[in-house]
Formats: structure tokens, sequence, C-alpha cells
């Protein structure tokens, strides 16, 4: 907090006015400046095959992980030391991506398009999927954004059973 507060230009006194401490900063940081971000991403899907709806959520996250690495480093690295309310408040920014996971999973086991599993477990599995990239690009930089995301795509449509 004293970081914070000299970086601000504060008094400390004055930051403890706002946020109670230093996970109150940091989930409101997540909470303000990613649901714009998830909008970009789940906004304006094209109207293909629930596989390649897919494919173009892990494009989409993976290029705004390398457009927007200090949020994701936030909410995929830092999050993950507050404590599990906070944290489950944070991550609670990701819920439309992962509702649209499941929702686009449940629909391609409907057509057929899909291996034929518990549509929410698929969802789950393909979340994993999403996350795992985005460490691996936090990880290895932005500029890798475009191979994980060739490597991952084409692993999602294997895993689905999908064909592309």
């Amino acid at each position: 907090m004293g970081a914070l507060s000299d970086a601000a230009g504060i008094a400390r006194t004055t930051v403890y006015e706002y946020f109670p401490n230093k996970e109150a900063v940091l989930a409101e940081l997540i909470e303000e400046r990613l649901p714009p971000i998830v909008d970009q991403i789940i906004e304006d899907l094209p109207d293909v095959r629930p596989a390649d709806r897919l494919a173009e959520i892990l494009r989409r996250s993976f290029a705004m992980v390398a457009r927007f690495p200090v949020e994701a480093t936030l909410l995929f690295r830092v999050s993950r030391e507050l404590s599990k309310p906070e944290r489950d408040a944070a991550w609670s920014v990701l819920d439309r991506i992962r509702l649209e996971l499941v929702r686009l999973c449940r629909e391609g086991v409907e057509i057929g398009d899909f291996i034929g599993v518990d549509p929410r477990s698929l969802g789950a599995i393909v979340a994993d999927h999403l996350v795992g990239g985005i460490d691996e690009i936090s990880v290895r930089g932005g500029d890798s954004a475009e191979i994980v995301a060739a490597s991952r795509i084409a692993f999602l449509y294997d895993g689905l059973g999908a064909t592309r």
C-alpha cells in the first residue's frame, strides 16, 4: 500500500480511506479494466459452427492477452494470490466467456459435431485449455500469441472430435 500511495502521490491513509487492503485494490482494478476486454472477445462472434466459434474465442483471447499484458497478468497471475472471495469476484469477469464456452459445447454435442460427453464438463475442459494458453503466452511473451493460438486451436478441434 505504501508503494501504491507513493506512485499515486497521495498519503497512505488516503489510500486506506478507499481500500482496506491491497487485495481490494487488485480486485477493483480487475473489475474495472477487464469487462471491456471480455466484451471484445465475446461480441459479434461469426455465425459459424460451434467449433469455429470456440476457435475464434481462443484466437481473440490470446490476441487480447498480447495486447493487454498488464490486465492479463493482474487476472491470471496476481489474482491467484487473492483470498478466495476476492479471487472469485475478480474471476467473475470471465463468466460471460465461461458461459459461452459451455453453451457452444452444448450446441456442438447436440448437433453431433463434438464427442458425446457432458457439455458442462467439456466447457470446463475448453476453459482450462484457454487459461493454459493464456499462461503460456504470459511466460513466453505476447509475440507468441499467434503460435500458441495455432497449436491450441488445432488441439481444440482434435479434442472435440470436430472437423476443420
